[in-house]
């Protein structure tokens, strides 16, 4: 049994994992992972090990999964994160990298790197499309909280949140605060993903 199981079919990169964990055990598919897990255990699988992600989605919904890859990719970030997955990081990531992933994904979070997040949260505004709106998605905030949470959607930075709605930063920061806290998010990703997950309405004309 192992706080963390990892599924690398690539055994050429698995010695960093004992690095990362003292109670790691490393293998190759989700019989052996399911095997070694218990209730405190958190998966860590390969993307390139799609079945097994499958079969661990499925049979141990309740923990905390980690999709790897060697080629960091936006749009198969999104894919992991609405196939129930915690985190999407680089398999080769260094050891200290890997505990802040661990501490995040237990306690509710979801880890996205911060250059994959800023992609990530664009290219699903991008999906979300500009021309909509979530139908209550937005219930509970204000009239400006309500404009900063839309262009959040649509993949705009802080910054270019500020230049759209004529405000400052360090506004546009309060704003998002008190979006999380009103929405029950902890991020922006997981704010883009409840609102792609909201019924769309068109815009009002």
């Amino acid at each position: 049994m192992s706080a963390h199981v990892v599924v690398m079919p690539d055994a050429g990169v698995r010695g960093r994992w004992h690095e990362a964990f003292a109670d790691v055990a490393v293998v190759a598919g989700a019989p052996a992972a399911l095997a070694k897990a218990t209730a405190a255990t958190v998966l860590w699988v390969s993307t390139s090990a799609a079945e097994a992600m499958r079969t661990l989605r499925k049979q141990r919904p309740d923990l905390p999964l980690v999709a790897m890859t060697l080629n960091p990719d936006a749009q198969e970030g999104l894919r992991m994160f609405e196939a129930g997955a915690s985190g999407y990081c680089h398999a080769l990531a260094a050891p200290a990298m890997l505990q802040q992933v661990d501490i995040v994904v237990r306690n509710g979070g979801l880890w996205v790197g911060p250059d994959l997040m800023a992609r990530a949260v664009a290219a699903t505004g991008r999906l979300a499309g500009a021309e909509h709106v979530p139908a209550g998605a937005l219930d509970g905030l204000t009239l400006r909280e309500r404009d900063v949470a839309e262009q959040v959607a649509l993949g705009a930075s802080n910054k270019e949140i500020a230049e759209r709605l004529d405000i400052t930063p360090r506004t546009v920061k309060a704003h998002m605060g008190a979006i999380f806290d009103k929405l029950g998010v902890r991020d922006r990703l997981q704010l883009v993903l409840a609102l792609r997950k909201a019924p769309a309405v068109g815009r009002a004309a």
